[in-house]
């Protein structure tokens, strides 16, 4: 994603490749980098930060959680670094907390009370 532009592309061939939910939770993922970042307070280029912002979005619509573990898993198949096998952590947890009704706008999030 172009980080000035804003432009997302794509590569055809392992675009094609992948259903429309997981191509959707890609894509949400970019958009995360650019516009959810910065109003989370996050850098522009943090990655984990872009999966689940992405994730929240794609989770909030009722997407399947099966299409959006295998796509990340898949990317980051190429790329085992310790970074990428904890941010696989990380989404595996956040759609665990989010089905629990644990993140905040997840259908099932109790506000606190004051």
């Amino acid at each position: 994603v172009g980080h000035k532009s804003k432009r997302i592309k794509v590569a055809r061939d392992k675009f094609l490749g992948y259903t429309v939910p997981q191509r959707l939770v890609i894509l949400l993922h970019e958009k995360g980098h650019v516009y959810d970042n910065p109003k989370n307070g996050k850098a522009i280029t943090d990655e984990s930060s872009a999966d689940l912002a992405g994730l929240k979005t794609y989770l909030s619509e009722g997407y399947p959680r099966h299409d959006a573990k295998y796509v990340f898993a898949k990317v980051f198949y190429g790329a085992q670094t310790p970074l990428n096998l904890k941010r696989l952590e990380a989404i595996d947890e956040y759609i665990t907390k989010f089905d629990k009704g644990e993140i905040k706008g997840s259908c099932k999030y109790q506000f606190p009370k004051a």
